[in-house]
């Protein structure tokens, strides 16, 4: 089972490696998805990121299989690191094209 996620805010690329070289995270990549998709890890936990590709904004990411700890280890500090909320396909407001007002994006209430 998986679970994806997406930011509720742009984030680029660049950021991201940025914080997660500041929270020790390591990069991996396949070779046939560099272009749009890495990996980081904690060396036991992975959490898949993928982007436009052209703009280097981050579109989604994604828990794959047993990486039941991605969340915790590596999306929640790296989203305090970034100053960023996010939110899981089971929240509210996951499929729209804008956040929920109430998914914690917004702190004055403005959406």
């Amino acid at each position: 089972m998986s679970t994806a996620y997406r930011f509720c805010s742009d984030v680029r690329v660049d950021a991201v490696m940025q914080a997660a070289d500041s929270l020790g995270l390591k990069v991996e990549t396949r070779e046939e998805e560099t272009k749009t998709a890495f990996a980081l890890t904690d060396g036991k936990v992975y959490l898949w990121f993928y982007h436009d590709g052209k703009e280097n904004m981050i579109n989604d990411m994604v828990r794959y299989g047993q990486n039941y700890d991605a969340r915790e280890v590596i999306l929640e500090p790296l989203a305090d690191k970034l100053g960023v909320d996010f939110l899981d396909e089971y929240d509210e407001g996951y499929f729209d094209d804008t956040c929920d007002v109430d998914c914690g994006c917004h702190p004055d209430g403005d959406a």
